[in-house]
């Protein structure tokens, strides 16, 4: 467009003729100023925006000389020196979950605490990192050394692996994350060792660690112990210069293993909660053809999902609107199809790592959220990614065939799990003062009430124990399936280990089940752990469901992140801790609860025995602080790609390539 562009301001002032004492217009073609700048051409700064590297900008201000609008490239900064640390003061080990051989953004947060510690005052102190099969580099999250666990699921060979590793270097700090593997396995070691373990932190600095406790009244701070958990987005991730890797060989150690551990199994993507799921395909106003919609969702094995608008339509069901008035995700991946992206909808995927958006407007939130853009129809994008996964599961089926694999089969009729036996020996279920988490009134633990459940369903003969004083809290038990609670006199100060294991050891029960956290002075969940430890006994931790399938053999449904489940074999007698994700409890009864009693059951000078103070430890009352909300993991998703006007056929090759370059889907063989 050549013409040039009018200036009004101009014009008036040209055409303006004072006659007598009130000025008039001449007619407007009478004279035509102009500024003498080009106009605008919207439609060619889109065409010249095909381009961008890596992020689309347009110069408007013609920096880049010329009278169009062009992209300007991307300024590349210089690369970052290398922190190397040779011969370091100190050792601070890091256990990572690293799920598929990536560190998560939790593992990421663990390692930024691990270099708040070894950088505290210049003192020069080394990181290293145990996790298995890392795929991918560590200096850049800021590790000096990585050392290889067994990739296995057995945690007793992964306890005794750690445990050789923390005695042959001596670590300052051994820091775990705060989750279903990483606590299972801290809290493993510390009994294994015999150390305490300062579980669930939630500030970290060089000099303090803070966490709360009592049921969330007040908050325990003291100097950083040698083992820790702490818990997601407490620390920001290390954002400072990457640094040299050594890697160095594991430690060789004798393991013991009383566990039969099986495959993971992972959830149903269509069934699971959005809040558990990994992968997630959401469907906006842009998207009309939602059979098409819920076959790429079963294709791309991933969740379906839906903005409000889409919800309020009747087009998917309530539990699947995403955004702050639905459900907050914590996925690795967010395809979102056809979404603008209005402020409460963001908010729901603020923690999500990866975001690819398709979208018509090149001007929408969601686009500058997301890694990878691409403005285009949602609705020819659809079909094209549903042709081209056809196309390579054809070609991958065809492979197979050619190389002679066996074809995957569904095989119907008789199920190959073990049946259930009755189950005709003792269970006792550990049970603590529980407090409501806003009155702090005496209440039932609720993970303690699901373990009284699960005892029940099994057939057992159920018996609660607590050591302490009669509350009121423990009442509600006696209307859930109990019909007595054993009392050990114990002091609110005192150790309940001695005479809970002394008890034990007398009563000899079949199973010993406990909440996955317990609600005392320290809320740390250790205490069976240590009760396993000193009995001797196996312990499996994270039960979601209980079957007996043979005299003595116990079958526990574990549940894993993400809605995945596991089962393990576990000869009895042994220590089982209940996950929030096992059957809600029974029914409240109050004449049941009325019948109920307790029964004092004092095991000698034991029951007396005091734990001794920790005068390290500080309490005060608990102060609620803001979670680090961080989008994005170690690729800043302002580095993304926006690809305008693609073919369908090329934005679906292309949203598959970075899908598998995320890890999301697994490269076509």
């Amino acid at each position: 467009m050549t013409r040039p562009r009018r200036d009004p301001r101009a014009e008036r002032a040209a055409r303006l003729v004072q006659a007598g004492l009130r000025p008039r217009l001449l007619p407007r073609d009478a004279v035509v100023p102009t500024s003498g700048r080009k106009r605008r051409d919207p439609r060619g700064e889109r065409a010249a925006a095909v381009a961008p590297a890596p992020r689309l900008r347009l110069d408007r201000l013609h920096l880049g000389g010329g009278t169009a609008p062009v992209v300007r490239a991307a300024v590349k900064a210089a690369a970052p020196a290398i922190r190397v640390i040779d011969n370091p003061a100190f050792l601070i080990l890091v256990v990572a979950d690293a799920p598929a051989g990536r560190l998560s953004p939790h593992d990421r947060q663990l390692l930024g605490a691990a270099r708040l510690l070894a950088d505290a005052g210049n003192a020069g102190g080394a990181v290293r990192l145990l996790a298995p099969d890392l795929a991918e580099p560590a200096g850049p999250a800021g590790a000096d050394q990585v050392s290889p666990l067994p990739a296995e699921a057995d945690p007793e060979r992964r306890v005794a692996a750690i445990a050789a590793m923390i005695a042959a270097t001596a670590p300052r700090h051994v820091l775990f994350p705060e989750s279903e593997t990483g606590g299972d396995l801290a809290r493993r070691v510390a009994a294994r060792l015999g150390e305490t373990l300062f579980a669930e932190a939630e500030q970290i600095t060089a000099r303090a660690v803070s966490r709360k406790a009592r049921a969330g009244r007040i908050e325990q701070r003291r100097a950083p112990p040698r083992l820790l958990t702490v818990i997601a987005d407490c620390v920001a991730p290390h954002r400072g210069p990457p640094h040299a890797v050594t890697v160095c060989p594991p430690e060789v150690a004798e393991s013991r293993t009383r566990l039969m551990v099986g495959p993971r199994i992972p959830a149903d993507p269509a069934t699971v909660k959005l809040t558990e799921a990994d992968f997630v395909v959401s469907a906006g106003n842009g998207v009309t053809d939602f059979a098409g919609f819920a076959a790429l969702a079963r294709a791309l094995n991933a969740t379906p999902a839906g903005s409000r608008v889409v919800c309020d339509a009747g087009h998917l069901p309530r539990e699947r609107q995403v955004g702050a008035s639905g459900s907050v995700l914590d996925a690795a991946c967010y395809l979102a199809l056809g979404i603008a992206g209005a402020p409460q909808h963001l908010q729901g995927i603020a923690r999500v790592q990866h975001v690819v958006a398709v979208n018509t407007d090149l001007h929408a939130a969601m686009i500058a959220r997301a890694g990878l853009s691409i403005i285009a129809d949602a609705q020819h994008v659809i079909p094209a990614l549903l042709t081209a996964l056809a196309e390579e599961a054809g070609a991958a089926g065809n492979s197979a065939r050619l190389a002679g694999a066996p074809e995957n089969r569904t095989t119907t009729g008789s199920s190959l799990a073990p049946e259930t036996m009755p189950f005709t020996g003792a269970a006792t279920v550990l049970l603590s003062a529980g407090r409501h988490p806003v009155s702090f009134r005496p209440a039932a633990v609720p993970v303690e009430t699901q373990a009284v459940r699960l005892a029940r369903d099994l057939g057992a003969t159920v018996t609660g124990l607590h050591a302490g004083t009669e509350d009121a809290g423990l009442r509600e038990h006696l209307g859930m399936g109990l019909d007595t609670i054993g009392l050990l006199p114990l002091s609110e100060d005192g150790d309940p280990l001695p005479a809970l294991a002394a008890h034990l050891r007398a009563t000899a029960p079949a199973l010993i089940l406990a909440g996955q956290r317990g609600q005392g002075s320290t809320d740390g969940g250790l205490l069976p752990y240590l009760l396993a430890e000193t009995l001797g006994l196996p312990i499996v931790a994270d039960a979601a469901a209980l079957r007996l399938v043979a005299p003595g053999l116990l079958l526990v449904t574990q549940a894993l992140p993400r809605g995945a489940r596991r089962e393990v074999r576990v000869a009895l007698p042994a220590v089982v801790t209940v996950h929030p994700a096992a059957p809600a409890p029974l029914s409240f009864a109050y004449a049941r609860a009325r019948r109920g009693g307790f029964v004092p059951r004092p095991v000698g000078d034991v029951a007396l025995a005091s734990a001794v103070a920790d005068d390290a430890v500080e309490e005060r009352p608990y102060r609620r602080r803001p979670r680090l909300l961080e989008a994005g993991t170690s690729t800043s998703e302002a580095t993304g790609r926006v690809l305008i006007d693609p073919a369908p056929y090329e934005a679906a090759r292309e949203i598959l390539a970075h899908l598998r370059r995320i890890g999301v889907l697994r490269p076509t063989p």
